[in-house]
């Protein structure tokens, strides 16, 4: 089992990374993913919806 706990080193929500030029930072992330035999995502609620960071702001 690993834990993934640093989202903060992702860039969020820009659309220009998801296929073509994305930092290494998402293709490691999206390598894990890819290897991993089952996915649990946690998140703390935060005022009553998801926090900030996990969700699209413009």
């Amino acid at each position: 089992m690993s834990i993934f706990n640093d989202l903060t080193t992702l860039p969020h929500f820009k659309t220009e990374l998801t296929s073509e030029n994305a930092p290494p930072q998402i293709t490691d992330f999206r390598t894990l993913i890819k290897n991993a035999d089952g996915i649990i995502i946690s998140t703390p609620e935060y005022v009553y919806s998801i926090p900030r960071g996990l969700k699209k702001c413009d």
